[in-house]
């Protein structure tokens, strides 16, 4: 187990050299490979028709591949992009919090509400001006629909449909100009 190990580590490198994983260090890339040479030594039967190389370089791409794809799952997210509370390393055992400003002002909880009852707001004052036709075609905008399918299922021609979206956005754009 241990001259597998040690011979086919080179592999390793070497496949995780344009690899990147994203909250992780060059190292950890490694320790996926590693991983997978692991499994390939258990799991290799000498009665397949493939060599121990190939078998090997496989695990070690579908090792690496997977963890690559796990952390773009933004599944480990947050843990990927937390920020300390302590001052530094020495002093994290002691538990010393430090007064931290986040910078970003999108964190801010006053401006996320005032933001949305603003936009709650915003939707109610279009809602009310725009006519019944037009809030169709708008939450169809919204959804993602194309000008042809809000055509078919509103059985209106696509010039109608096209029409509306035009009113829809000079209508916004005079309830933004009167909301500034």
């Amino acid at each position: 187990m241990d001259y597998l190990l040690k011979e086919y580590s080179s592999l390793v490198r070497k496949k995780a050299l344009g690899l990147f994983l994203i909250g992780a260090d060059k190292d950890d890339l490694l320790q996926e490979g590693m991983i997978g040479l692991f499994k390939a030594i258990l799991s290799y039967d000498e009665k397949r028709e493939s060599s121990f190389d190939t078998f090997a370089a496989l695990c070690i791409n579908r090792q690496m591949f997977s963890a690559i794809k796990g952390a773009n799952r933004n599944k480990h997210k947050l843990l990927n992009e937390y920020i300390s509370i302590y001052r530094d390393e020495d002093q994290a055992d002691e538990k010393e919090h430090m007064d931290i400003a986040i910078p970003d002002e999108k964190f801010n909880p006053e401006i996320m509400v005032t933001e949305t009852e603003s936009l709650e707001n915003l939707e109610s004052i279009m809602h009310e001006r725009l006519s019944s036709m037009e809030n169709k075609v708008l939450d169809m905008l919204i959804e993602g629909h194309t000008i042809a399918f809000m055509s078919k299922s509103l059985e209106k021609d696509a010039k109608s449909i096209d029409n509306a979206i035009q009113r829809i956005k000079s209508k916004v754009r005079n309830i933004l100009k009167e909301e500034h």
